[in-house]
């Protein structure tokens, strides 16, 4: 099967250049939960083709990674054998998320840090920048736990964060450096 559709953004109306568009869906054979069977990136006119699509039920769902629009829900669509849909239309929305820093104990920033937010019923995580910075997307208003790792530092203590309706975008975690043991071991 063969999709052609395209991606709008909510608060413009407008098409969505260089989104990117997953498909997920169930192969008749196999209950996988889903697994991700394609994904491509809108052109210049905000439209998309996937090709090569097996029948059944697909899901598209569309992501912009530079600044976090994304589909609210995944949008089904059933495909019958060598059957062309079109006219389908993503919708995007810039997306509940959490950003801010990780820094150590002089302020400077820590790269290459895991960062997750959790939620009563899920979590989300991401690793810092060279710039120490970070930008979680969540799944809406609600509170959240922050907890940064890196290997050469001691494990943020958990950080409660309530997310009202906007994105919460001055986060600071502070991290110390782990404890180091320094000498020779002598056999006994």
């Amino acid at each position: 099967g063969v999709f052609g559709c395209v991606v709008r953004d909510v608060a413009t109306g407008g098409l969505v250049v260089g989104a990117r568009v997953d498909a997920r869906g169930y192969v008749r054979s196999r209950l996988d939960g889903g697994r991700r069977i394609a994904g491509v990136v809108t052109d210049a006119t905000g439209r998309f083709r996937i090709v090569g699509i097996a029948p059944g039920v697909v899901r598209l769902q569309a992501t912009v990674l530079d600044d976090g629009r994304r589909s609210r829900e995944p949008v089904a669509v059933s495909l019958s054998i060598s059957e062309q849909v079109a006219g389908v239309e993503l919708w995007i929305e810039v997306a509940p998320y959490l950003a801010g820093r990780v820094v150590d104990a002089n302020d400077q920033p820590i790269a290459d840090a895991d960062v997750m937010a959790m939620s009563e019923h899920d979590g989300e995580g991401t690793k810092t920048e060279t710039d120490g910075r970070f930008r979680i997307p969540v799944s809406g208003p609600g509170r959240y736990r922050l907890v940064a790792r890196h290997p050469r530092y001691t494990s943020s203590p958990m950080q409660p964060v309530t997310l009202a309706e906007r994105p919460i975008t001055d986060l600071v975690i502070r991290l110390t450096a782990s404890p180091r043991v320094i000498g020779t071991v002598v056999p006994p």
